[in-house]
């Protein structure tokens, strides 16, 4: 894995937690306005950006590797997210709350870690050129 893999890896995770914040700040009542246009439009202006940019590096990504190398690095969206909220929109970090976030990453990352399934699938059925 290229150092250019894990930075948009990580990019993907980052634009996706951000994207996330940002929509509940804007659906989140709050001072107005913001550079002279509603508090929430710029927010939901945001948050589409970070989310459109997540979903085109991602495809980039699914260009280049499997989609069963990628996607255990989503266990991490999760943990992120709480964090993030806790951070930027000053939710409660609780106990159990911890516990369930982590319990999901260790999973998905246990999951990921398994051996994958030895049995095989029929290919597709090949349609006759001459047809």
């Amino acid at each position: 894995m290229t150092l250019a893999c894990i930075l948009a890896l990580l990019l993907t995770q980052v634009c996706a937690v951000g994207g996330q914040v940002l929509l509940k700040l804007a659906v989140t009542p709050g001072p107005q306005p913001v550079a002279g246009a509603p508090r929430w439009l710029v927010f939901l202006i945001l948050a589409i950006t970070l989310l459109t940019v997540r979903f085109f590096v991602w495809l980039g990504l699914m260009t280049r590797f499997d989609l069963s190398f990628l996607y255990p690095f989503e266990a991490l969206e999760p943990l992120l997210l709480v964090l993030a909220a806790a951070v930027f929109l000053r939710e409660k970090l609780t106990l159990r709350l911890s516990l369930g976030v982590l319990l999901i990453t260790g999973g998905v990352a246990l999951v990921s870690l398994s051996e994958p399934s030895t049995v095989a699938l029929d290919p597709p059925a090949q349609v006759a050129e001459n047809e």
